[in-house]
């Protein structure tokens, strides 16, 4: 039996040199390998075959890169695989491992390029579309990449990075109903994804599915429990389903493990503020501002504390500071208008808002408020400059439901207005002597009008308490409402009158006496009765330390809204509280002014004659009243 000669490296060599001399490929690329085999570094051979496939790159090389990119490399892999594709431009692993390790860099728009050579040379392949998707989502242009992350699920539809990838996109478009599809179809593929599960959650919280973004978070957890923000996510989730004191473990738990932390600080300071701890909500914050004293949010939210608090010097100052950090801070800038607001600086208040407009053009709430504060001051050409921004289309295209409700229901309360006002004669005359309302978006109704009382013309003017109620200038201890009121009366002249408006918001469906009666056990009468006692006492007392002279007006009569009929339960709840008002005012000889009498049209409600919307008044209303009593 004979046995098979073997060669050395050197001599295999010569011979796979010698036939590829000779046009022998098929020989020398035998010989090539075999020494490769053996000597997998030797770099002649690897020569060789490369003089024999000029189009194509060695899969050593290739392996080398990957080598290279997972010791994080990126830079050594930017300039070899450059080299390559000057020799293979053909390659299409270079085109992704090139703008991989360069978009890893942070220089998206430069991988773009290559991740799109890459689907040119491979158009059905599902993670040339994935790359390309990434890198288009990174730039900003998610419509193109919603079309490729589209298409690699096509291609693949179990491709897991681009079912991952493409939710987070339509996360930040703000579909998180599509983006929960997407999510539980990568979940079906891979429940165990520490990346997926976290981001459905997200999209859950996002969807106001709190319990099933709890159950998916904890998921996660159990996973890797080494991530704070997960945890952060999890007490804002704890939170949204009353769950407070599992959202304070929670808290605890990351303050004290890490101290730095400053998100976490934040957002236990915030939900210990909604709570009404307001001492333990600042000690979060000021901590939080040792933590990043170049971040406003501490600063605005220890404002927002003091606000409530009835401390407006104080939150001015907090305010002050978030601004000396960025003059540009949205909405820092919202909430010191806010503060001067409540303090009756209204021209300091429109400048604010100006710059706020300027930063954000289709900011509504701005629009709307400077609507409100340019009438309040008798800029009425330029309130109505603003008026006209607030079209149909505008409102509708506002997506949050509060913010849509507030600017269509000033809307058609000061178009209303302007319009009964065109021919109704106006005095701006500031030395005129005046008659001050002050409340809610009543204040406004008769500002301008002359009003006689006891014999005097008086001018009416306003002060705006926006979103007063009477159950707020009743409350014990202060609050932003009462300290808005203590200020206003404070800049009066001794002998000032005054006349009160609280007590509208009180009186309705949603909010107030009804809902509150029902949620506390108690009888309307019962929560009717201390609400006005309160309101009138605290107003009263109030008074006499400014030294103005109060009067009272009541509630009108509800009027019909859409064509439908005003509930009995509502005309109860608003006759209630205006009896009660009225004996308050005639046990201590104060003015009772009676817009009820003037406004029922029969059965208890008004017949929208004498209204303007379905919840002001025309402002004859007022001084016919006023002239009356």
């Amino acid at each position: 039996m004979g046995t098979q000669k073997t060669f050395s490296a050197e001599e295999a060599l010569e011979i796979a040199n010698e036939a590829a001399n000779n046009g022998d490929r098929e020989k020398a690329m035998k010989y090539y390998e075999a020494i490769l085999v053996k000597y997998p570094d030797n770099e002649a051979a690897m020569a060789g075959v490369r003089r024999l496939n000029p189009g194509n790159l060695l899969q050593a090389d290739l392996d080398d890169l990957n080598g290279l990119f997972q010791q994080r490399m990126f830079k050594d892999v930017e300039i070899r695989a450059g080299l390559f594709l000057e020799q293979y431009p053909k390659v299409y692993e270079l085109y992704n491992l090139l703008g991989a390790s360069i978009g890893i860099q942070g220089r998206d728009e430069e991988a773009l390029p290559y991740f799109e050579k890459a689907v040119e040379l491979k158009p059905f392949n599902a993670n040339a579309h994935c790359n390309v998707a990434n890198a288009l989502k990174a730039t900003g242009d998610l419509d193109k990449a919603m079309v490729h992350y589209i298409r690699a699920l096509d291609l693949n539809p179990k491709h897991l990075q681009a079912l991952n990838n493409f939710g987070n996109l339509l996360m930040s478009k703000g579909d998180a109903e599509s983006a929960i599809e997407v999510f539980d179809r990568a979940l079906a593929l891979d429940s165990g994804s520490f990346e997926v599960l976290v981001n459905a959650a997200g999209a859950y919280k996002s969807n106001a599915d709190y319990e099933k973004a709890i159950s998916t978070y904890h998921k996660a957890i159990e996973i890797n429990a080494s991530t704070a923000q997960v945890f952060l996510d999890l007490a804002l989730c704890e939170q949204a389903v009353k769950n407070f004191e599992e959202a304070e473990n929670i808290y605890l738990v990351i303050t004290n493990e890490d101290p730095q932390n400053f998100d976490a600080k934040i957002n236990f300071g915030n939900m210990l503020h909604g709570r009404g701890r307001y001492d333990e909500a600042v000690f979060q914050y000021e901590n939080a501002i040792r933590v990043n004293p170049n971040s406003t949010i501490g600063y605005n939210n220890l404002s927002n504390i003091y606000r409530d608090m009835g401390d407006l010097a104080k939150a001015e100052s907090y305010l002050n500071q978030a601004l000396d950090l960025d003059p540009n801070a949205v909405e820092v800038l919202v909430n010191l208008a806010d503060v001067h607001k409540a303090l009756g600086r209204y021209k300091k208040a429109i400048s604010l808002l100006n710059h706020v407009h300027e930063l954000v053009p289709t900011g509504s709430v701005t629009i709307t408020n400077l609507v409100i504060l340019n009438f309040l001051i008798g800029e009425d050409e330029k309130a109505a400059h603003f008026l006209d921004m607030l079209s149909d289309e505008f409102i509708l295209s506002i997506r949050d439901f509060r913010k849509r409700q507030f600017c269509s229901a000033y809307k058609i309360y000061l178009k209303g207005l302007f319009k009964y006002n065109q021919d109704k004669e106006r005095v701006h005359d500031l030395d005129k002597e005046r008659l001050w309302v002050i409340g809610g978006s009543v204040s406004l109704i008769a500002k301008g009008h002359m009003a006689k009382v006891d014999g005097k013309n008086l001018l009416i003017d306003g002060k705006w308490i926006i979103g007063g109620k009477a159950f707020h200038i009743g409350k014990e201890g202060n609050n932003m409402f009462k300290a808005s009121m203590e200020q206003h009366l404070s800049e009066m002249d001794e002998g000032t009158r005054v006349l009160y408006m609280f007590g509208s918001i009180d009186c309705r469906l949603d909010e107030g006496i009804i809902p509150v009666a029902k949620k506390i056990g108690k009888s309307v009468q019962e929560v009717t009765a201390k609400t006005v006692g309160d309101y009138f006492n605290n107003a009263m007392a109030m008074s006499r330390d400014a030294g103005v002279v109060p009067a009272f007006a009541s509630v009108p009569a509800p009027n019909f809204v859409d064509g439908q009929e005003v509930s009995q339960e509502l005309i109860d709840v608003i006759v209630m509280f205006n009896k009660e008002l009225k004996g308050h005012c005639d046990a201590e000889g104060i003015k009772y002014i009676d817009t009820y009498n003037l406004t029922d049209a029969g059965e208890g409600h008004a017949d929208g004659s004498r209204n303007i919307d379905s919840h002001h008044v025309h402002p004859d209303v007022i001084t016919e009243a006023l002239a009356s009593c």
